[in-house]
C-alpha cells in the first residue's frame, strides 16, 4: 500500500491575529531599533564617549555612519525617518486588523510600503557599503 501525503488543501491558514500579531510585532521591533539608531545618532554628536552597541569594527559600525553627510534626508536623521515609516506601516497595520470589506486592500498597501521600506533598505546598505566605507 501506499501512503498518502496530506495535500495543500487540507491544510487550514492560520488564524488571522497571528498574521496581524506577527507584523506588528516586526514593526514594532523595527521601530524600536530606529528610535535608538535616531538616539544614537544624536549621542555621536553630543557625547565624545558614546560608543554605540553596533559599533563592532571598521566594517561594521553605526557611529562611523551617524558622522558621514549620509546619515541627514531632508534635514532629518535617516533614523528618523525609519520611525515615522515604521509608525505609518503599524497604523496601517491596525486597519488592517478591523473586520471591514476593504482588508485586502489594505494588506495590499501594507505590503507595498514594506516593499518600498525594503528597497530604501538596500539603497542605505548600498551607500553605507560603498559610499561610506
Amino acid at each position: 500500500m501506499t501512503e498518502r501525503l496530506p495535500t495543500a488543501a487540507a491544510s487550514k491558514p492560520l488564524p488571522y491575529g497571528i498574521y496581524i500579531s506577527a507584523a506588528l510585532g516586526l514593526g514594532l521591533a523595527g521601530m524600536i531599533v530606529s528610535a535608538y539608531l535616531a538616539a544614537s545618532h544624536y549621542w555621536v554628536y553630543t557625547d565624545i564617549n558614546h560608543r554605540s552597541f553596533c559599533a563592532i569594527s571598521n566594517a561594521i559600525n553605526c557611529d562611523t555612519v551617524s558622522e558621514s553627510p549620509y546619515s541627514i534626508w531632508w534635514k532629518l536623521p535617516v533614523p528618523i525617518w525609519g520611525v515615522f515609516g515604521y509608525a505609518g506601516l503599524m497604523l496601517l497595520l491596525c486597519f488592517a486588523a478591523l473586520p471591514a470589506a476593504g482588508q485586502k486592500r489594505v494588506w495590499t498597501m501594507s505590503f507595498a510600503f514594506a516593499l518600498a521600506y525594503s528597497l530604501f533598505s538596500i539603497l542605505l546598505a548600498a551607500v553605507s557599503t560603498f559610499k561610506i566605507g
